[in-house]
């Protein structure tokens, strides 16, 4: 048995002269299936930069305190100008997130719509009922709230669970179309 092992020859490594491994793995990945490298680093990058969600924070916490300080105040016309500044600051920081998350929107469907022509990896649709249920809905209560004003409460509560709902089914979008690209990578 001795002789066996010893008279085979040992297995031979490849070297290649002046080729570190960090230039071996971005070859191994360009060869991996993905046609325009760019397209998904740029989409990456996009995804890194959404706006943080603290301007609707904050500006629903000044939008509610003028009418805490209504209801709280003795002299009510005192209390309307400090109430209107709150509102308009409520307001621009309101405009101001939204308009960061519209931008970046923009700018993420741009770089979906650049990784489907280049990747041909599909995004996935979205059911577009939810909406049209949920406006239904708080219509419906807006027109029944003539005969008794607790059907409004229900239709917009039920409006907004529809909304809800849509905003549940984009998020597994996101993250189905996320971990297609995760899988590219």
């Amino acid at each position: 048995m001795a002789e066996d092992s010893s008279s085979t020859p040992p297995n031979s490594v490849i070297i290649l002269p002046g080729v570190s491994q960090d230039e071996i793995e971005p070859r191994r990945q360009a060869t991996s299936g993905v046609q325009d490298p760019d397209s998904i680093k740029n989409y990456l990058h996009v995804r890194s930069q959404k706006p943080r969600n603290g301007s609707f924070v904050l500006s629903a916490v000044f939008f509610v305190l003028p009418f805490v300080i209504l209801l709280s105040s003795d002299d009510v016309l005192d209390a309307i100008p400090i109430c209107c500044l709150l509102l308009l600051i409520s307001f621009v920081l309101f405009s101001i997130n939204f308009l960061q998350i519209m931008t970046w929107g923009k700018e993420m469907k741009k770089a979906r719509k650049r990784i489907e022509d280049t990747e041909k990896i599909p995004y996935p649709p979205v059911a577009q009922w939810p909406q049209v249920a949920g406006t239904l809905s708080i219509l419906g209560g807006f027109i029944a709230a003539d005969y008794e004003g607790i059907l409004f409460l229900i239709g917009a509560g039920i409006g907004l669970a529809f909304f809800l709902y849509y905003t549940v089914l984009v998020q597994r979008q996101e993250k189905t179309f996320d971990q297609l690209i995760e899988e590219l990578i």
